[in-house]
């Protein structure tokens, strides 16, 4: 799950996998600017979820857990799995990718989108 965190956060992007049983996650407060496009990515290596806001790391959390069984799982993204943070916005567009993006990947991202937008 990917969505922005105003209930048990403040203004906070917020990264869980897993189930609702299961559910790890992590978030970083205060990095959603509201009304301003702006571009999120989060990668999960191992126990580590990093956050990256426009290309450039905004902080990690750790003991973040990955799903056994992934076919078996839904992408939920600008809300929660319980479906209680919706995204009042417009989500431009979604990536899910197979491994970690490195540091750069995710920077070239930014600056090959950020064009369309702003």
């Amino acid at each position: 799950m990917l969505y922005v965190n105003n209930t048990t956060a403040t203004k906070a992007i917020h990264y869980s996998c897993g189930n609702i049983l299961t559910t790890t996650g992590g978030y970083i407060n205060n990095s959603v600017d509201l009304n301003t496009w702006q571009h999120f990515a989060v990668t999960h290596s191992g126990l580590t979820a990093t956050f990256y806001k426009n290309g450039v790391s905004i902080g990690s959390s750790t003991n973040i857990f990955g799903a056994t069984n992934v076919s078996n799982m839904s992408a939920n993204i600008g809300n929660s799995v319980l479906s209680d943070r919706a995204f009042d916005g417009k989500i431009a567009s979604a990536r899910i990718y197979d491994r970690a993006l490195s540091a750069t990947e995710i920077a070239q991202l930014y600056a090959s989108t950020k064009g369309r937008y702003l």
